[in-house]
């Protein structure tokens, strides 16, 4: 029974030694923590700093011609002959293609000859007209002398009006007989398909032998000099279609890169696209940009010289405010900006901090208002002097 208590004496002051332990323990770690001093976060800052900003809208668009001309007859035939074929330089006014011309030199003396007939009709006309004339002023004597009737007078003046209705007649026809000869020179004339323009054969579609008319296409000129760019933009980018603003090109499989303005813009938005159509015309004497290429157009839709900048990753957006973690004296201060233009990752401050402010540009999830900081410049922005 001794032994029984024995037992269970030491059992209880182990217990107790082993309580005690712990609680001795969680109040020394408690201590140390309330002792230990908190880190002060490290971060990266940027100085604000005045300079350029330009911000960009990039649109995928196609370059065309300047301008392009379908050539086509004016008359009917067979196609005699084509001068000319794809990729061909022409100038304005070059003949092309001929069309075979037999039946339309047949046509053209076939006219001059029907009007030499016009023209005698109408000599003979008038020599009747005068004949007529003579027999009515005879006619007229004779009545006042009294040696005719009245009645001989009146058929004189018949005959008179009638001769002067087919000298008309005759005059008349003559002048279609001229019309008629002039549209069979031009004609032929026509036989002989010239060049609208200067520029460059893109297209030929027939060939010697083929049978045209004036709704048969014979070819494409086109004028890739200067070249045209056609842009879609969407309906939200409006404010870009405008004549003048100002554009970056990048066409890479030509290697080309160039800057150029806005040169006309369509004044209505398409239903279906929900876009409207601007072109941009591009020097191209070399010949490097295609009809038919793709070119990266960029628009400048902002653009600002010696505003005052910071990081985009700078800007806190909380509740539709927007501030920054202003740093002085290694304590973040946070600050309300209004901000305006962003791009390239840079941001214009309109308001709330000046030129040389410096301000945390990584790590603000890890910084309260008013605490210390210790901070790092990124060596993208120069330090403060």
């Amino acid at each position: 029974m001794r032994r029984f208590f024995s037992t269970v004496l030491l059992l209880s002051a182990g217990a107790a030694g082993v309580a005690w332990a712990f609680w001795y323990n969680q109040d020394t770690s408690a201590s140390v923590e309330e002792v230990r001093p908190k880190m002060a976060p490290s971060v990266a800052a940027d100085y604000a700093v005045r300079g350029p900003i330009r911000k960009m809208v990039r649109i995928v668009a196609t370059i065309e011609p300047s301008a392009e001309v379908v050539i086509l007859p004016k008359v009917s035939g067979h196609l005699e002959q084509f001068l000319v074929d794809l990729g061909d330089p022409v100038e304005e006014g070059q003949v092309v293609a001929t069309i075979d011309s037999k039946e339309f030199e047949q046509r053209l003396k076939q006219a001059e000859a029907s009007l030499m007939l016009a023209k005698a009709q109408l000599s003979r006309s008038k020599i009747l007209r005068d004949a007529a004339q003579r027999e009515y002023q005879r006619a007229v004597s004779a009545e006042a002398g009294g040696l005719s009737t009245e009645q001989d007078r009146d058929t004189a003046k018949a005959n008179l009006d009638t001769a002067e209705a087919d000298v008309a007649l005759a005059d008349a026809g003559l002048s279609r007989e001229a019309a008629m000869l002039e549209e069979a020179r031009l004609n032929l004339e026509n036989t002989s398909i010239r060049a609208h323009m200067a520029g460059y054969i893109d297209a030929r579609q027939l060939d010697a032998g083929s049978l045209v008319s004036p709704s048969t296409p014979l070819c494409t000129i086109v004028q890739p000099n200067p070249a045209k760019i056609v842009v879609n933009i969407p309906e939200n980018e409006i404010v870009l279609a405008r004549p003048g603003v100002k554009t970056e090109i990048s066409v890479p499989v030509a290697d080309v890169v160039l800057e150029a303005e806005v040169t006309r813009a369509a004044p209505i938005v398409n239903q279906n696209t929900r876009t409207t159509n601007v072109e941009i015309l591009v020097p191209n004497a070399d010949g490097k940009l295609r009809p038919g290429m793709y070119a990266d157009v960029g628009f400048v839709a902002a653009e600002e010289a010696g505003a005052l900048l910071i990081p985009e990753t700078a800007i806190i957006r909380l509740g539709g405010t927007l501030s920054v973690n202003k740093i002085e004296s290694n304590i973040a201060r946070n600050t309300p900006v209004e901000i305006g233009v962003i791009a390239d990752g840079m941001a214009v401050v309109r308001s709330g901090l000046q030129e040389r402010d410096l301000v945390i540009s990584r790590g603000n999830f890890m910084v309260e208002d008013g605490g210390e900081v210790r901070y790092t410049l990124r060596d993208a922005v120069p330090a403060a002097p």
